[in-house]
């Protein structure tokens, strides 16, 4: 424990058995939408892609130490290179930006593709194409979210978070 920011009523402890319920009613949520889709009936695409962009800051705040207000961005860059390669290669600074906060702030720009496909072959999760328009994939960006999840679940041995 930290002694010199000792837990008060800003603090929250997560156990390992905590942290796994949360990312698993993170993923149930997502996966109820994809599965939708793969029966071929309409599903929340923009609301799948919105929270796991949400899901991104969240988990990135729970490896900085701190969910406190002012610390999205943050958060968010902290988790976002660790879904993958791809996404380590991208700017998390524009993503937060132009996606992350243009989604939560405004719901969809323009130029934005969000996608849930019923076939094996995916896009990147994320990508920005040389027209300026942003595609994200649902399902790719929610199998390379849960990679991370699970690697983060592995590494976690149950410290504070400061919330508030």
């Amino acid at each position: 424990m930290d002694k010199a920011n000792p837990p008060g009523n800003n603090q929250i402890l997560f156990t390992k058995d905590q942290l796994t319920q949360l990312i698993n009613f993170m993923a149930s949520d997502i996966k109820r939408e994809i599965e939708t889709v793969k029966r071929g009936e309409n599903a929340g695409n923009f609301l799948s892609a919105l929270g796991l962009l949400v899901h991104t800051e969240i988990l990135g705040g729970i490896i900085r130490g701190d969910l406190s207000t002012g610390n999205s961005a943050a958060n968010f860059k902290e988790f976002f290179p660790r879904l993958g390669n791809e996404y380590a290669a991208l700017d998390s600074g524009k993503v937060y930006k132009e996606i992350r906060c243009e989604f939560v702030h405004e719901y969809a720009k323009n130029n934005t593709i969000v996608a849930m496909l019923k076939g094996t072959n995916k896009p990147p999760g994320m990508e920005f194409s040389a027209d300026g328009s942003i595609k994200m994939c649902v399902e790719r960006y929610f199998g390379d979210f849960n990679k991370a999840a699970q690697d983060l679940l592995s590494h976690f041995k149950g410290e504070k978070v400061a919330i508030g």
